[in-house]
């Protein structure tokens, strides 16, 4: 039995520092820079090697992988297990309760992400509006003195 998994990151490459470049394949993740390079391992399959991330790894588990190319871009990886009936059932409800733990980790950290922006641009606004009264102010006082006059 088979899957046909879709890769987020078809198009991306990435060049590491002995001058390697690298295709990438990730499950969850749609730009390499949403992992710090500690999540990337470099998995070889057949002739190719690729940096997948640690969750995509953790889904791929046991299962023998080909690489599912149009053109030269990896589009998908087929996972194929030799396992059948209960204990194959058992391994796909495995991969997708990872899958789903992974996706509530992700939309928990967009939150934070969004939460973050909101204080951000409250206190922004905050911020724009004590400068708005200030100079309200300051030209306030200006428009009471008029030139010609003194106190």
């Amino acid at each position: 039995m088979s899957v046909l998994l879709p890769n987020k990151l078809p198009r991306k490459k990435i060049r590491t520092q002995d001058g390697a470049v690298l295709k990438l394949f990730s499950l969850f993740f749609s730009h390499p820079y949403m992992l710090n390079e500690d999540g990337w391992k470099l998995l070889v399959v057949s002739e190719e090697k690729l940096l997948v991330d640690v969750d995509t790894l953790h889904i791929f588990g046991d299962c023998e992988i080909k690489l599912v190319y149009e053109k030269e871009y990896i589009t998908h990886a087929e996972l194929t297990s030799d396992l059948k009936g209960e204990a194959l059932d058992k391994l796909y409800l495995k991969m997708m309760k990872y899958a789903e733990k992974v996706r509530a980790e992700m939309n928990e950290h967009e939150e934070n992400l969004e939460e973050i922006g909101k204080k951000g641009n409250q206190e922004k606004n905050e911020e724009d509006k004590l400068v708005s009264e200030m100079n309200a102010i300051t030209i306030k006082d200006e428009t009471l003195t008029t030139p010609g006059t003194s106190d």
